[in-house]
């Protein structure tokens, strides 16, 4: 029986969701369609009537992350909470996220992959192109943390939302590299106070006087 657009929707979906596990866990160059299509109960067939082969697979894979990244991101900037909140949120969801879920976690793993082929390399430069406009993004909430008294205006702002992001970065790899002994997300108003406090009026109230 013929499926219906909605049925393969689908299972087109459970097929990258099954390919974001494997590839996570085995890397790209390791991971076969056969062990995708065991994980997403269909067979090897259903994978080409979807995707041409395992690059194109891969590359609708880091679509949809990115693009469900994206939407998140998106969602907290275009709150109607004031700027330093949106901040803390965005900081909030990161670091919870990296904690609690699996998804996130997989998708971690393929982006701190040291042994990217080639051919995936450019799939990878739209990602960072995305990364840009969202470091962009960021530097505008700070204008409006500044203009707000929020922010610290003394602060250089691109330097600073570079800094934010590196931080993050960091905390993520590091999170991959050193067993921690307590949840990320737990000790996420920690990292949040490391951040804000650093940034915010509280630590310029010279300026404003």
């Amino acid at each position: 029986m013929k499926k219906t657009k909605e049925e393969a929707a689908e299972t087109r979906q459970t097929i990258i969701q099954a390919a974001l596990s494997v590839f996570g866990r085995k890397g790209f160059s390791d991971t076969r369609l056969e062990e995708i299509a065991r994980v997403a109960g269909v067979t090897r067939g259903a994978i080409y009537w979807h995707f041409d082969n395992k690059v194109d697979l891969f590359q609708a894979l880091m679509k949809d992350c990115t693009e469900k990244m994206v939407e998140r991101f998106d969602d907290i900037m275009n709150s109607a909470d004031s700027p330093l909140k949106r901040l803390k949120t965005l900081i909030y969801e990161f670091l919870t996220s990296i904690g609690k879920e699996q998804e996130f976690k997989e998708m971690e793993n393929i982006f701190l992959s040291l042994n990217i082929p080639d051919n995936l390399k450019p799939i990878f430069k739209q990602r960072e192109r995305h990364l840009e406009i969202m470091s962009q993004k960021l530097i505008h909430l700070l204008e409006e943390g500044v203009e707000q008294k929020e922010i610290a205006p003394h602060l250089d702002l691109k330097a600073t939302a570079f800094g934010l992001m590196s931080y993050l970065s960091g905390i993520r790899k590091q999170s991959k590299m050193i067993p921690l002994d307590f949840p990320l997300e737990e000790k996420a108003e920690t990292f949040i106070s490391i951040i804000c406090d650093g940034i915010g009026i509280r630590s310029a109230n010279s300026v404003y006087q």
